[in-house]
């Protein structure tokens, strides 16, 4: 049981786990939850499989480390004659580049191990052009950016009303690993299988995201490596790097994706908005009238701030991170990239993902109708019978939470909460004192 964090029906992969030794049931992980996944059962964190969207929130806020991200072990990289490392671009805002220089740390990453470096930041130049290109032909808006996973599974978790407007392109590691896999291929003779492609990762969502892709069946990407591991082992070997190797870099425009509205600076529409920080997005997703949603071109949504710079897997404090990214921007010319040319050569079919990304269907109370709205009737009349200050004492992130636990899953009462218990326990002893005062007449 010591990593079960999935309820009877493995359905979903999920790369956050639990060390259940390490949990002591403090409730600060249900309380920061966006999608209410989490429950405090026998004074240990239980995770919902179907509402877990591996945003990381649970691992940044637990105070004892009984949360963390299952990412692929490096020695995973031993299986494959023809290794890449496909570094994120918030990889790049770890080191200073006044001290460390982009060549010297992928220097490094070819000591450690990776003959081939290919930044994600140039498939982020490539998703750019793809996504004008989809703009000018798709009828529905606005687009969502499909380069968050953790944000596509919000949606298709709580927003399933916005699952149309899921841009529907690869993100930017996709399309890296497969590009960066065909010119292995192509330059080494090799077969698929002798070449490993390698995420290094900020976040945990971005393991799910390779085990379980959204809209379509298999990822091209080999691997995951938490950006922590690799930042370590660069730094580890720096002092053993004798001549620094020159490499091509993409341009300030893919770089600038790390960060909160980097992508939005590429995104050539009048219309457009930028939200980042989980619950941000929630907020923004449930309080935008439909008018206002409608009226825009483009969503740029993250769920780290200030971006995937922020996070749980990076080193780096998030701000200074942040302004790394953008120091860098500025040092960095136009990409010397021509996206509209390798566009043309793999045409757009090779950006579009295979199919819709499907909902989960997590809040159905019941197929009979009748029943459904007798089992909402009971959650609300529950609901009101609780005293609605979501302290997270029974178990459950909040009151209506309880409520809707102990219709649908039956295995709570609302004795669980410790004001109706109380005022339980009060009746009672006021009940038996006024028996004893009636006898002593």
């Amino acid at each position: 049981m010591a990593e079960n964090i999935r309820r009877k029906n493995n359905k979903y992969f999920h790369s956050v786990r639990l060390k259940e030794d390490l949990c002591v049931g403090c409730t600060h992980c249900l309380r920061t939850c966006p999608t209410e996944a989490i429950r405090v059962i026998d004074g240990k964190a239980v995770i919902s499989e179907q509402r877990c969207i591996d945003c990381g929130e649970c691992i940044r806020t637990c105070p004892t480390d009984a949360k963390y991200a299952l990412t692929s072990p490096f020695k995973m990289i031993e299986n494959f004659k023809y290794r890449v490392a496909l570094p994120a671009p918030s990889f790049m805002a770890q080191f200073d580049s006044d001290k460390i220089s982009l060549d010297k740390v992928y220097t490094a990453l070819n000591l450690i191990g990776f003959q081939y470096i290919f930044e994600v930041a140039a498939a982020a130049e490539l998703v750019n052009f793809a996504t004008e290109q989809y703009l000018k032909k798709t009828k529905k808006k606005p687009l969502i950016s499909s380069a968050c996973p953790a944000v596509i599974r919000l949606i298709l978790t709580r927003f399933p009303e916005y699952v149309d407007n899921i841009a529907m392109l690869e993100p930017p590691m996709d399309i890296a690993a497969k590009i960066s896999k065909e010119l292995v291929m192509e330059k080494e003779q090799a077969k698929e299988s002798e070449v490993g492609v390698f995420f290094i990762s900020p976040c945990a969502a971005k393991v799910t995201a390779v085990k379980e892709p959204a809209g379509k069946e298999k990822s091209p990407v080999t691997g995951v490596f938490s950006m922590t591991e690799i930042y370590d082992r660069v730094m580890s070997v720096l002092k053993d790097i004798k001549k620094i190797k020159k490499f091509e870099h993409a341009g300030k425009m893919g770089i600038i994706w790390g960060v909160h509205e980097g992508e939005l600076q590429s995104a050539h529409v009048k219309k457009k908005v930028a939200v980042a920080g989980i619950h941000n997005v929630i907020s923004f997703f449930e309080n935008i009238g439909l008018k206002v949603f409608n009226n825009l071109d483009f969503i740029e949504a993250q769920a780290c701030i200030p971006g995937c710079v922020g996070g749980v897997l990076a080193p780096t404090d998030k701000f200074l991170a942040k302004i790394r990214l953008k120091e860098l921007a500025t040092k960095l010319k136009i990409s010397q990239l021509h996206p509209e040319k390798i566009i043309k050569k793999y045409n757009m079919d090779f950006f579009l993902l295979e199919k819709k990304p499907e909902p989960r269907n997590i809040s159905k109370l019941d197929t009979d109708l009748i029943k459904a709205m007798e089992k909402s009737e009971q959650i609300d009349q529950l609901t009101e019978e609780f005293p609605g200050i979501d302290c997270g004492i029974c178990g459950c992130p909040t009151c209506r939470a309880l409520a809707e636990d102990i219709v649908l899953e039956g295995k709570l009462s609302k004795f669980d909460c410790i004001f109706i218990l109380k005022q339980k326990i009060k009746n009672i002893k006021d009940e038996l004192e006024s028996n004893d005062n009636f006898k002593k007449k």
